[in-house]
């Protein structure tokens, strides 16, 4: 079941939100709001742009800050949407949905029907492929102004991996009608979202030609540069992942992926910290990671 399922066709009095997911203050030209029953009030503005409300640990609610900047500023980070024309990029803006989904929660499941595009504001998901076996292997994680979940669109409208928070999130989401109809109106952008169904099948094929030929050394390097634009744009980033959850994603072994850090961090590429990476020389790792095979 989609974490969004239902929501674009629901209305407040009808919709019941699911147990781990926090629906934000949705703000359009005439208010409305759609919260779950005990979130805290709110104040709505009478505005045409979307506001985002967050809170620190006394639950007391700070100046918002125009969630249609945020989405801007964010997703800019994604090569996709960065190279994209202002008004699809606008669009896009205007139909996000966004909500907030706790370490642990579901986005969508392998063959759920693909019923729009995910991105991510801010936090992480993992993506998994589930085997003939049934195990669920991790296969990536996509970080802030990362675009996912677009490819299902062209192999047979079937969810084809599992994707599940790794903590506290805010998840974005355009519905496929809403694609749909802004594509009725201006034909020519069916181009551009096939672009990004063909990107996420390139990346994946990609991944798994490292696999095969990149020495580990390599692939390690590789993973790592790539995780510097959503934590960094592409300049040093502190990554959130563990040493053992990196082996796990690249079905390496813990001794292996440590042994390539410390390696790393001796030629000051990289600092190791607690439940972290720390990159400090991005194009080091690129150099490495386009190293021939031997």
């Amino acid at each position: 079941m989609s974490l969004f399922d239902g929501l674009a066709r629901s209305t407040p009095s009808t919709s019941a939100p699911q147990p781990g997911v926090n629906f934000l203050t949705i703000v359009v030209s005439r208010p409305m709001v759609f919260l779950p029953a005990g979130f805290p009030a709110l104040e709505v503005r009478s505005a045409a742009w979307l506001d985002c409300y967050t809170s620190n640990n006394s639950g007391r609610f700070m100046a918002p800050k125009p969630l249609h900047d945020r989405l801007g500023e964010t997703l800019a980070r994604n090569g996709w949407f960065a190279k994209r024309p202002a008004a699809l990029k606008a669009r896009l803006i205007a139909l996000a949905q966004v909500s907030t989904a706790e370490a642990g929660h579901w986005i969508y499941d392998t063959g759920d029907e693909a019923e729009g595009l995910y991105g991510v504001l801010s936090g992480s998901v993992t993506s998994h492929v589930v085997l003939d076996n049934g195990e669920s292997v991790p296969v990536s994680i996509s970080g802030p102004g990362s675009i996912f979940g677009y490819a299902a669109q062209v192999l047979g409208g079937k969810r084809v991996t599992t994707v599940i928070a790794r903590e506290r999130s805010e998840i974005i989401f355009v519905p496929q009608h809403a694609i749909s109809a802004m594509v009725q109106e201006m034909p020519s952008l069916w181009l551009h979202f096939a672009e990004l169904a063909t990107e996420q099948l390139v990346w994946a094929v990609r991944g798994y030609a490292e696999l095969v030929r990149l020495s580990p050394r390599a692939q390690i390097a590789s993973r790592l540069h790539g995780y510097t634009f959503p934590w960094g744009g592409g300049g040093a980033a502190t990554i959130p992942v563990r040493q053992e959850e990196l082996a796990e994603l690249m079905g390496l072994s813990r001794k292996t992926v440590n042994l390539v850090l410390r390696d790393f961090e001796r030629q000051k590429l990289i600092e190791t910290g607690y439940r972290h990476i720390r990159v400090l020389d991005p194009a080091g790792l690129h150099r490495i990671a386009m190293e021939t095979t031997q």
